[in-house]
């Protein structure tokens, strides 16, 4: 209810604010059958954004997609006392260091600065942090080669993750209309290698193929548990995970369900992490 209340507040202010940058500039090819696509299997919530989305995306220019009523309200950090805090928090480590290096530079953060969403990149090194954190204390100090990340929002965790580490196989497993929005993103970020999208039928692979980190940051905590089988495996088979979530997310019990998960599968590295300043929601990191 809340949710919905929010959206429709701000799309009066979208429509007034992108008024007049409506129906030029850049535009993202998409199609209907991408919607079809990208609906089916979601949940009643996701449908309806999908569907705002797509109208969007037909509608305005796209250049300005990050602040698209349904984008803007799931997925942009655009709480500025949290922001600080997470700034704060980071500051001295390694990863914000070369990040504020590329900022300098702005070619790679030009489409941020400019749609005011840069709040994202340092909520994303915050993400990232919490896991590299975790490693630095695991005995197997094991190089991160191989990623699978789970709904990737418009791609802003992929391009900071080819800032600190250039090399790295990274797969996205996500809709087709987001796939489409993330390829758009991270060419706009001066960055030319996109990843890997990976299709409903060739991610049972990853169930038997070994990969170094498994990503969900407030992706499969938002999926029916009956739908959550196949991410499972996925997530045992992996050598590090991390998984952002609410802890209580409609009438789904986040933190009883991964608890549950992890002691079904005898886990013993692991560890939940729940910010004081991030209310209702945790992460999960796993070291198998």
């Amino acid at each position: 209810m809340v949710i919905s209340l929010k959206l429709i507040i701000y799309n009066i202010i979208f429509r007034f604010k992108f008024l007049f940058k409506s129906n030029k500039g850049e535009k993202i090819e998409i199609y209907e059958k991408d919607l079809i696509s990208s609906k089916k299997n979601s949940s009643l919530f996701w449908s309806k954004a999908f569907h705002g989305i797509y109208d969007n995306l037909k509608s305005y220019d796209n250049f300005f997609f990050i602040n698209f009523p349904y984008i803007y309200m799931t997925m942009v950090y655009s709480n500025k006392k949290n922001i600080d805090i997470e700034k704060q928090e980071i500051f001295k480590s390694k990863q914000f260091k070369i990040i504020s290096s590329a900022v300098l530079k702005k070619k790679q953060f030009n489409i941020d600065i400019k749609n005011n969403s840069f709040g994202n990149i340092i909520h994303q090194i915050y993400n990232l942090n919490q896991l590299l954190t975790f490693i630095e204390k695991s005995p197997s100090k094991a190089k991160l080669k191989n990623v699978l990340e789970i709904g990737a929002g418009y791609g802003s965790l992929f391009k900071i993750m080819k800032i600190l580490y250039p090399n790295i196989k990274y797969n996205i497993f996500d809709s087709i209309i987001m796939n489409k929005i993330q390829s758009y993103y991270i060419k706009k970020s001066n960055i030319s290698i996109l990843p890997n999208y990976v299709s409903e039928k060739s991610l049972s692979k990853y169930s038997d193929k070994k990969i170094d980190l498994f990503i969900a940051l407030w992706s499969i905590s938002e999926i029916p548990i009956n739908n959550r089988k196949k991410f499972e495996k996925i997530i045992f088979n992996s050598k590090f995970s991390l998984i952002g979530f609410q802890n209580n997310f409609f009438e789904i019990d986040n933190k009883s369900y991964f608890e549950k998960l992890l002691s079904k599968n005898k886990v013993r590295n692991y560890k939940f992490i729940s910010p004081k300043h991030y209310n209702n929601n945790s992460y999960l990191v796993i070291d198998l």
